[in-house]
């Protein structure tokens, strides 16, 4: 679990995708980095903030060195961004505040970061070709489609620089936060396993475990009602 406040260097490279179960807002302060994810993909400079849900898949690509600030952020801020953990959504913004916050030699409290986000604007998503569009809104994401005029290793190659993931990982990322949202949501695990697309609910909870250290059933219980997870963009615009 990340520590409530912490500061972190960049380092040039590629990290992996992973989580945090708890949320938590980065702060930049220096360096410039790429991070991925199911919704889509980021460019994040100084005086930028990225407010990371609970559970939330994302990988990174350092391109410059530089610090951040990482801050835990509780169920304890705004309502409309609230949910089962407070951010919602996975969100980049930029503003005034941010960039006096990223100034400061000392890391901000979550009180601090919330009143930033209040006057900041979003950030918004890398742009998506026009057949990458189509294709990451299937529920089979199949790269030799004619109509893609792309090869399948293009295709691939393209997809995880933009995702930070494979297609399969993708195609189960997305299913498991459906599963969240329902199971958060009080539907009955068998259902929420159907609705996500799951072959039975033993699949889930495979999966539940091997991704989240958890079962459907123990997760549930730490978990509070989540909205609807942020749409994949649509026609290289940005997740509303």
């Amino acid at each position: 679990m990340l520590q409530d406040t912490a500061r972190d260097r960049l380092a040039p490279g590629d990290l992996p995708a992973h989580r945090h179960f708890a949320a938590y807002a980065t702060l930049v302060r220096s360096g410039d980095y790429v991070e991925a994810a199911v919704e889509g993909r980021l460019n994040l400079t100084p005086g930028t903030l990225v407010l990371h849900p609970r559970l939330h898949l994302h990988s990174n690509r350092v391109a410059r060195a530089g610090t951040l600030w990482n801050v835990g952020l509780g169920p304890d801020g705004p309502q409309d961004v609230g949910g089962f953990a407070a951010p919602a959504h996975w969100r980049a913004l930029r503003g005034p505040a941010i960039a006096r916050l990223a100034a400061m030699d000392r890391c901000p409290g979550p009180s601090e970061i919330w009143e930033a986000i209040d006057r900041a604007e979003d950030i918004p998503f890398d742009p998506l070709p026009s057949w990458l569009a189509d294709l990451s809104g299937l529920d089979n994401i199949a790269f030799a489609d004619a109509q893609s005029e792309v090869s399948r290793e293009h295709a691939h190659r393209t997809f995880v620089r933009h995702f930070g993931m494979p297609p399969g990982r993708f195609r189960r990322e997305r299913q498991l936060q459906q599963a969240l949202c329902h199971i958060a949501g009080g539907l009955g695990l068998a259902d929420a396993a159907a609705m996500a697309g799951f072959a039975d609910q033993s699949h889930m909870t495979r999966l539940f475990q091997r991704e989240f250290g958890l079962t459907p059933a123990r997760l549930r219980a730490r978990l509070r009602p989540v909205p609807q997870i942020t749409p994949v963009q649509d026609g290289g615009h940005s997740a509303a």
